[in-house]
């Protein structure tokens, strides 16, 4: 680095010295070239090193360009030895100079000095290459965003003997990044791989055996197949984009989704069968239409197991010896965008179906820190491929880190026989020997049942359920039923349930903990009754939810149940007959109407989704007349617009148009209960909303408040004096006209001396909001005065007169100071009135310029 700095500058020095009796114009020009081509060359080799924030684990540079250059799927093999995708594809610039194709190089430190001195090209010729892997026997794996291809090296020449494509994405869509990705191999040789949203493309994935599943707007999705590409299986629908996935020795499946548009976070999955994570393309990309979810908000969908940083791209379950303890079982994420790597500690509760995780910062690094996949190697140690740059085209830079155990650190794992041991492919290795025999399997069938860590058990449970019937121990799934009753792990419990399928035989009579009750709806609903169903559908576990769902979207079990069920969840009825029902056209159209007209804000929301998702243009008179039911909530109201707009297969926007909400403004047969949600979408919309309007709608009393908060928020200053007779209103609600004061406060330097007068109101309410709205304002002595005067006679005013004097808050406890907090939350009940001018005030919180609620405000950030 220092060499090339010097070069650098030495080059300049040079050049500079023939420009010394240039014009200043063309010496300044000179310079500038000089630094734009400095920072974009050089800065990346000396900009920031990323830190390692555990002292007992360090970070090297394994490689860097010239070696490797924007590098993305990583893996490494038994030898140790780095296999990373070298891209020269992702959105190659026409004056790009490097090889054709992408390649897939060979990295090796054959001196052990921690640097790789030895490249080797394994192959070259894929376009937009994604991910790496290694199945169980050795073979190498790689994704592109059109396909997955085996490419075996059994005479250990370092190249491959054949490029074998096992699955293939049949699509227009070309985008670099957002098609298959993702590999991660499970302890029975099973291949996991995920599919983005491929810009809502129509497309075809194909198996090896001609299994095939389309599709087109409904995001992306994850799945499974076997080594060779046969019997393709979709796990999951509903991501944006599963850019990496993994699976742990307790056959749990995560993915990292990488973007939901313009709603943050990103978000780590655990995948479930069948599961749907909430967005789906043909509703947008700003993730933020009423029609999809990101956190299971949506009946019928599943949340984020955790937030991660921006731009997560690599996932992996750590199992191996190297690091600390405490990592052990854990998930590593790097994030390209937050230029850090995260870990997640997982923990499974029994009363809970999904994992919870705690979230830690292990690296962090600088501008040029773009960690994109990561593997682990032999050792347990870990190898992070780096883009460096911020940018999406080829620049030519690119860094290999390598994560290890500080020398200092001794292990504190202990040496066990292979078939036990904690590193995960010594311990597949070992296990995938002992199939091939009676005593072999009879050997794995007592790790089962020993007390060995469940990573290691769960090694053997996978293994023993991947083979055929003929093939496990006779008393396989005896052992089976004896795990689910009395093993202490609840990883265990379900990963045996899992294996055994709808061929587990639940106890009646002996309690499950809920998370295997979980299992026994989506396995068994046959056993389970029509009240442990109704229990399923109240409770607060999503996961509970969405398999009582599964059992009922079995025909015999959930038409069994409908009707009585429909009274009180139509929704989950309705969810599950879409799924799983074989519906005739009459029977769709009575359970949909069902839907529409019933009281039920969910059951409503899911039949209007399923008529847009599908088009159902039959529906579109029973939607239109959903504008005039007063008890349309306001989540139904916004997806009523969306429905229309799909209905009339029109491109699909977050908000309706200035032109729709002004029909619906001067529809007089809206309902005043609908015409609150119009008139606060059009204020949140800008819509041009006449002064005289809305001082006629003022009158009716069941649109007064929503009226008024639009003159607040209006911009026209003719509506102060409305707004000042309000406030002096004493035949209105106090809150009234606290509202009318913040209506004001955007225009406070204009009408100071009404703000004092009502700061003296006997209203607590009236009068706190006249102090607020004068914070900021400049104050001539006279009007000081006033306050100073005030403060005497009112000393509950006495901390807002002296912020309106200082410009200074009261004295509050630090940010982190959670114990004071939650003092001061007891000193009272709380006032959801003065919250709410709070959030929407214009000066001070300003909290609506970014967030709604309920349809206030604007829609930046997380909204309710």
């Amino acid at each position: 680095m220092k060499t090339l700095m010097k070069m650098t500058l030495n080059a300049w020095c040079h050049t500079y010295s023939s420009l010394k009796t240039a014009p200043v114009v063309v010496q300044l020009l000179a310079v500038h070239v000089f630094l734009s081509w400095f920072l974009v060359s050089v800065a990346p080799v000396c900009g920031s090193e990323p830190k390692v924030i555990d002292p007992r684990l360090k970070l090297t540079e394994f490689a860097s360009s010239p070696t490797v250059v924007t590098p993305s799927g990583i893996a490494v093999d038994s030898d140790g030895r780095v296999f990373v995708i070298e891209s020269h594809t992702h959105f190659r610039p026409d004056d790009y100079t490097g090889p054709k194709a992408d390649r897939i190089l060979i990295l090796e430190d054959t001196n052990n000095d921690g640097q790789a001195d030895k490249k080797v090209v394994y192959h070259e010729g894929f376009t937009h290459g994604m991910d790496l892997a290694f199945s169980l026997d050795g073979v190498l794996y790689v994704a592109t965003r059109a396909a997955i291809y085996r490419l075996p090296d059994l005479n250990r020449d370092d190249r491959p003997d054949a490029v074998e494509r096992i699955i293939e994405l049949d699509t227009p869509g070309d985008y670099p990044h957002n098609g298959l990705s993702g590999l991660s191999f499970d302890a029975q040789g099973r291949l996991y791989f995920g599919l983005g949203e491929n810009l809502g493309q129509s497309y075809r994935l194909v198996g090896s055996d001609g299994v095939t599943f389309s599709g087109g707007g409904e995001g992306g999705s994850t799945y499974r197949v076997l080594p060779g590409g046969s019997k393709l299986e979709r796990m999951s629908t509903g991501w944006w984009n599963p850019f990496g996935m993994a699976v742990d020795s307790l056959g749990r499946v995560f993915g990292t989704d990488n973007d939901p548009g313009e709603s943050p976070p990103c978000r780590l999955i655990q995948v479930v069968a069948d599961g749907n994570y909430g967005y789906e393309y043909r509703y947008g990309r700003t993730g933020l239409n009423p029609l999809m979810a990101w956190t299971g908000n949506l009946p019928g969908t599943l949340p984020m197991t955790a937030a991660t940083g921006e731009a997560p791209c690599g996932i992996i379950a750590y199992e191996g010896l190297s690091f600390p303890s405490k990592y052990y079982g854990a998930l590593f994420v790097p994030t390209w965008a937050d230029h850090y790597i995260e870990v997640f500690q997982l923990q499974q509760k029994p009363d809970r179906g999904f994992v919870s995780t705690n979230r830690q910062k292990l690296v962090q690094g600088g501008n040029n820190f773009r960690p994109v996949d990561i593997a682990q190697a032999p050792d347990g140690s870990l190898f992070i491929s780096d883009w460096v740059l911020a940018r999406y085209q080829l620049h030519g830079q690119g860094r290999i880190w390598h994560l290890s155990a500080s020398r200092s650190t001794p292990s504190t794992h202990k040496s066990t026989a292979a078939i036990v041991s904690l590193d995960r492919p010594t311990r597949e290795r070992a296990a995938g020997k002992l199939l091939g025999s009676d005593k072999g399997r009879a050997r794995l069938q007592s790790v089962l049942q020993s007390s060995a860590p469940p990573h290691v058990r769960g090694t053997a449970l996978q293994l023993l359920g991947g083979l055929t019937p003929t093939n496990r121990p006779r008393d396989f799934e005896q052992v089976l039923h004896s795990i689910i009753l009395n093993d202490p792990s609840i990883a265990i419990k379900q990963l045996a349930i899992e294996q055994l399928g709808p061929s587990w035989n639940p106890p009646v009579s002996k309690a499950l903990p809920p998370v295997l009750n979980q299992a026994r709806l989506r396995l068994r609903p046959d056993l389970v009754s029509l009240s442990e169903f109704r229990a399923a559908l109240k409770s607060p576990d999503p996961l509970m939810r969405f398999s009582a769902i599964s059992g009922l979207a079995d025909p015999s079990v959930g038409k069994l149940h409908a009707d009585k069920l429909s009274l009180q969840h139509l929704d989950a009825v309705l969810l599950a007959a879409r799924r799983g029902w074989s519906l005739s056209e009459k029977d769709r159209k009575s359970w949909l109407e069902r839907g529409l007209s019933s009281t039920q804000p969910d059951a409503q929301l899911v039949a209007i989704k399923w008529i847009a998702d599908d088009q159902l243009i039959e529906f579109q008179d029973s939607i239109s007349k959903l504008w005039y039911r007063a008890e349309l909530g306001f989540r139904e109201f916004r997806a009523l617009f969306i429905c229309e707009q799909r209905l009339a297969d029109k491109p699909v926007t977050d908000w309706p148009s200035a032109e729709r909400l002004g029909k619906l403004l001067s529809d007089t047969r809206i309902p005043p209960s609908v015409s609150r949600w119009v008139i606060r979408v059009a204020v949140r919309r800008n819509v041009p909303l006449e002064l005289d309007w809305l001082t006629k709608r003022f009158k009716l009393e069941k649109l007064q408040e929503d009226v008024l908060w639009a003159i607040a928020a209006h911009r026209d200053v003719a509506k102060l004096p409305l707004l000042e007779r309000i406030a002096g209103d004493l035949d209105f609600a106090p809150n009234m006209r606290a509202v009318a004061l913040t209506g004001m406060a955007a225009h406070a330097d204009s009408v100071v001396d009404s703000l004092l007068t009502f700061s003296k109101d006997p209203s607590p309410l009236v009068s706190s909001e006249a102090l607020r709205a004068l914070v900021g304002v400049e104050l001539n002595l006279s009007q000081r005065n006033r306050l100073e005067s005030l403060k005497q006679d009112r000393p509950d005013l006495r901390e807002e007169i002296v912020r309106v004097l200082t410009g200074k808050l009261p004295q509050q406890p630090g940010a982190r100071d959670i114990g004071s907090w939650s003092e001061l939350l007891k000193i009272g009940a709380g006032d959801r009135s003065s919250g709410e001018r709070l959030f929407f005030h214009p000066k001070l919180a300003t909290c609506g310029k970014c967030h709604t609620v309920m349809g206030k405000g604007i829609a930046v950030g997380p909204s309710m």
